[in-house]
């Protein structure tokens, strides 16, 4: 006796159908009861009595489904269970790098929705700054990078453009104007935090301003979204940041949150790759989900540098 055959008996019992015990087992019929009778004549009993309806379990035939059932069930979960071992064992893991401000409130989503039919993949996230996730795709020490503003001329490089994220204000509670909006032009009055001068994100809204002939009066240097944030709640200055940064329960009682009234500054967010390195499947069936965005018309366009 094998599992194969507790199989066949349960498959029989609960479909009452020879052909149909046949099929779910990839055997003919004949086997289906070649190996009942083989399991009556180890018992010395009948196992089941054929009736109009289907089939009826003898006593004997009740005890023996019932272990038949938890045996074929068992089996199946260790089989599994194997399997998944195995392929979270053998399945590449992926090394994704961002800039702080996107890959805490942009590409968790994106990491999401791969992983929903890449369940078993795992991702390492790191955060780093720019040139870092630069050097690090460039010599193969991560697979993907999430960066903002500008995308990369390095020749080994290619970026895939993901989404223009709108930038607004914010300011302290206290000694800042009231409403919505803001004029771009009213900034020249203000103290600015900003991201540090190497940043592209500090150069990109650098530029935006003085395209509005908007005077720069930077107090502070910060190097990471949060870090800005809670400077501006201090009181030191306000500060221009991703709309995705606004938490929904942060503006109302920690900062006000300002639209430009007479302009729209917008920062781009790429996803980076070393074009020369060769993938892992797993590599590859996130590159694919980037671009099958790009095909269903979901996000932007691709950009080869």
């Amino acid at each position: 006796m094998n599992i194969e055959t507790l199989k066949v008996f349960k498959d029989l019992i609960e479909t009452g159908s020879f052909s149909k015990a046949a099929e779910m087992n990839f055997i003919s019929q004949s086997a289906v009861s070649q190996q009942i009778k083989k399991l009556e004549f180890i018992f010395r009993t009948r196992l089941f009595i054929k009736k109009e309806n289907g089939l009826q379990l003898t006593e004997a035939g009740k005890i023996f489904y019932n272990s038949s059932k938890k045996i074929v069930t068992l089996y199946n979960e260790t089989i599994a269970g194997i399997k998944k071992d195995i392929l979270l064992k053998n399945n590449d893991k992926l090394k994704v790098e961002s800039i702080y401000s996107a890959g805490i409130y942009v590409i968790g989503d994106y990491i999401k929705d791969f992983l929903n039919s890449n369940p078993y993949t795992q991702i390492d996230l790191q955060y780093k700054k720019y040139n870092e996730i630069l050097d690090d795709i460039e010599k193969n020490r991560a697979d993907f990078g999430f960066v903002a503003c500008c995308a990369s001329d390095r020749k080994s490089i290619s970026s895939i453009y993901l989404k223009e994220e709108d930038m607004v204000l914010i300011a302290p509670l206290n000694g800042s104007p009231h409403g919505g909006e803001i004029s771009s032009r009213e900034i020249s009055s203000f103290k600015l935090v900003l991201f540090d001068r190497n940043s592209p994100s500090r150069k990109y809204i650098e530029k935006a301003l003085k395209e509005k002939k908007v005077k720069i009066n930077v107090a502070m240097e910060m190097d990471n979204i949060e870090a800005i944030k809670a400077t501006v709640i201090s009181g030191a200055g306000v500060s221009i940041v991703p709309v995705s940064c606004i938490r929904p329960e942060e503006p109302d009682h920690e900062y006000k949150v300002y639209s430009f009234s007479d302009t729209r500054i917008t920062r781009p967010i790429y996803m980076v790759y070393n074009k020369k390195r060769k993938m892992s499947s797993a590599a590859a069936a996130f590159l694919n989900k980037m671009l099958e965005k790009k095909r269903l018309g979901l996000e932007a366009k691709v950009n080869v540098f």
